[in-house]
């Protein structure tokens, strides 16, 4: 499921159509990156909205739709991204007990994070992803980025109101925006060539770190997790010191996710830049694919 999302937390005192009609906006915004749906959760009482457009890659059904809720209705989800390893993680939930409505790798991530945890639950994910989960019961609101942060999410407050979202233009439907570029934040693009995360061009907004999940409850209290480490990972890594053993793995490891990204209900291709890394990939593809 490819698709983006964004919402808003804290947004109370207001009706139920001004909340739908600012989803609606938000959802606006969003909708070349996901042309095929556009939905929205609103609930008043707890100030909170999501809002999603969908770009329908796996089980194009209506049981793909977003925001979705979980099968205990505990949690909501709008989720950008794509969970390689859905069909181990679908198995290992299923037999927890916990029961199906469509094949989406969302339901997965959605009813995993359900049954064990949102933090446990994204140890076990093999994907690119950022998303916002509510947690109805505990009343906390839930951001997460993928471990190397291929998918973006923005963040901030909005005059009182914590706003979240995929592109910094779903931010603009809200009221109180004000597009302050940040000095520093030029400099460092200057600098580097890009803005490094958790820093954003304007003031007021910040990126969330890749391999973070950060947690908001409803006393407005922010913290943040870091759920997996790229230099954790080197040193485990470079306990490898055969070569011929560091190649095979190398091999096994580009096949499986080659494998694991061609699952899709619709077509799909390659680019190709005519170098080594992507002719790699398409060479692999080619063995794999039935066509």
């Amino acid at each position: 499921m490819w698709g983006v999302g964004g919402g808003i937390f804290f947004s109370k005192d207001q009706s139920r159509a001004n909340l739908e009609d600012l989803a609606n906006r938000m959802g606006g915004h969003l909708y070349h990156r996901g042309p095929d749906d556009q939905n929205t959760f609103v609930d008043p009482a707890l100030g909170l909205y999501f809002s999603h457009t969908r770009l329908a890659i796996i089980d194009p059904s209506e049981r793909g739709k977003q925001p979705m809720r979980s099968s205990c209705g505990r949690l909501i989800l709008t989720y950008n991204g794509e969970i390689y390893n859905t069909d181990s993680l679908r198995e290992e939930v299923r037999n927890r007990g916990r029961v199906f409505r469509s094949q989406t790798d969302t339901e997965v991530l959605l009813e995993g994070m359900a049954e064990f945890g949102v933090e446990e639950f994204l140890k076990k994910v093999n994907g690119m992803f950022a998303f916002g989960v509510y947690d109805l019961d505990a009343q906390v609101l839930w951001l997460a980025r993928d471990r190397l942060g291929i998918k973006p999410l923005y963040y901030g407050f909005l005059s009182g109101n914590f706003a979240f979202a995929s592109e910094l233009n779903a931010l603009r439907a809200h009221e109180a925006w004000r597009a302050t570029v940040d000095r520093d934040s030029i400099a460092s693009f200057l600098r580097n060539g890009y803005i490094p995360a958790p820093h954003c061009i304007y003031q007021g907004i910040s990126k969330l770190l890749p391999g973070h999940l950060l947690r908001i409850d409803s006393r407005k209290k922010c913290s943040q997790i870091r759920y997996w480490c790229l230099a954790d990972a080197v040193r485990s890594g470079r306990k490898i010191a055969d070569q011929e053993e560091t190649v095979e793995r190398i091999s096994a490891q580009l096949k499986q996710s080659v494998r694991q990204q061609m699952v899709s209900d619709v077509p799909i291709g390659a680019f190709l830049s005519g170098g080594i890394d992507s002719s790699l990939v398409v060479a692999m593809m080619a063995e794999y694919s039935n066509r």
